[in-house]
């Protein structure tokens, strides 16, 4: 279940975003607010992709808001909201191997390898203290809007 968000800062600036994935598409998509330095507007993201494309100027400097130098934390900023993201290395090295020898076969069957661990992270936003892109102060903050699905 994902999260819809509002950004607001004490200068006027506004804007919408939303945190996390639906239940169509939880795996694959995370969405998460991101600044685009290009065009300097915050735009909506996807935490599972490598690189993400601003959609308004197709730039490709980008940064998530859950980067340190994006938040200057304040004793006052409250858990808004937040969503789990997992990254998946279950495919270890050398997953499609090339022909193995019979002596690499026999060691396999003894000595099996498991799955590599996922990597899980929590991404949170907070009531205050981000980079606003407007006045360029860290005084931008989230409010939770609505739940969606």
């Amino acid at each position: 279940m994902g999260s819809s968000v509002e950004a607001k800062c004490s200068c006027g600036y506004t804007a919408n975003g939303s945190v996390g994935g639906l239940r169509c598409n939880y795996l694959d998509v995370c969405s998460f607010p991101f600044l685009c330095k290009d065009c300097n507007e915050m735009v909506r993201g996807n935490l599972y992709e490598y690189r993400n494309r601003c959609p308004a100027c197709g730039g490709a400097n980008m940064i998530s808001y859950e980067a340190p130098e994006l938040f200057k934390g304040s004793a006052k900023a409250q858990r808004v909201v937040s969503s789990g993201v997992t990254t998946y290395l279950a495919l270890r090295e050398g997953y499609f191997p090339v022909r193995l020898s019979r002596l690499d076969k026999i060691k396999r069957f003894f000595k099996p390898q498991g799955p590599a661990r996922s990597v899980w992270r929590d991404a949170e936003l907070k009531s205050d203290g981000y980079y606003c892109p407007k006045c360029e102060a860290h005084n931008l903050g989230f409010e939770l809007v609505g739940k969606i699905d």
